[in-house]
């Protein structure tokens, strides 16, 4: 009865899967383990896993490890079993190398799915800085735009301003015109009464004077009030209108 069985016969043995009993071979479950010398052929060294490894590692029992070694023993020959062990072997290599090829391809898809999940925060904090920045300008269009249109009313009111000053002085100036007229007639006026409060006086003088004396009475050169006073009065009047 062997006590050393390859990695396919321990499989079979205690129907732990292969790839787990390589995994518990690289922590070192089975330290009595060993990889057999390369044959003639140069074939793949195959593992060599002590019985008793196995039950200490309790993928089986002793007696099922004796029960099974013994069905073992009335079956293929050892060189048999070696051959198959060894394309089983094979076999489980090339499939433990897809799988660790397949882990690694997974990691570089995660990698690549983080670097995606990156360069998407980068292109939307990219978006969130173009929006704020068009929405900085667009406060400040606007603002630039409210503070012409507060320029344009300033100069409105200005103009408007301007305007109704310069009517206000148009019509004072009418007012000065107007008034210096209603003087200019107030002393035309005044110098009439002025002229016809003498006439009475001058009347007097002219009657004692014709008493007193034959001779003709001499003419007053000075005109009679009332007589040419309106007429150029009217004319002044007239000119002054």
């Amino acid at each position: 009865m062997a006590d050393e069985l390859s990695l396919g016969q321990a499989s079979e043995m205690t129907g732990v899967p292969r790839t787990s009993l390589r995994r518990m071979l690289q922590r070192g479950a089975f330290p009595g383990a060993y990889l057999e010398p390369v044959d003639w052929e140069g074939r793949q060294r195959p593992w060599r896993i002590p019985v008793t490894d196995l039950v200490a590692a309790g993928t089986i029992s002793a007696e099922d490890a004796a029960d099974a070694l013994a069905r073992q023993a009335r079956g293929l020959p050892l060189d048999e079993y070696k051959a198959a062990d060894l394309e089983a072997e094979a076999d489980e290599r090339e499939l433990w190398q897809r799988a660790e090829l397949a882990d690694e391809l997974e990691a570089q898809v995660a990698e690549l799915l983080m670097r995606v999940d990156r360069a998407e925060a980068g292109v939307a904090e990219r978006d969130r800085k173009l929006a704020d920045l068009t929405a900085e300008r667009e406060r400040e269009t606007a603002a630039r735009h409210e503070a012409e249109r507060r320029a344009d009313q300033g100069k409105h009111a200005a103009e408007l301003e301007n305007a109704k000053r310069d009517a206000a002085e148009r019509e004072a100036a009418a007012l000065r015109e107007s008034l210096d007229l209603v003087l200019a007639n107030l002393a035309d006026l005044r110098t009439v009464v002025a002229r016809l409060e003498n006439r009475p006086r001058r009347r007097v003088l002219e009657v004692e004077a014709s008493a007193t004396s034959d001779a003709a009475p001499v003419p007053d050169p000075t005109p009679v009030a009332g007589e040419n006073e309106p007429q150029a009065r009217r004319r002044r009047w007239g000119r002054k209108r």
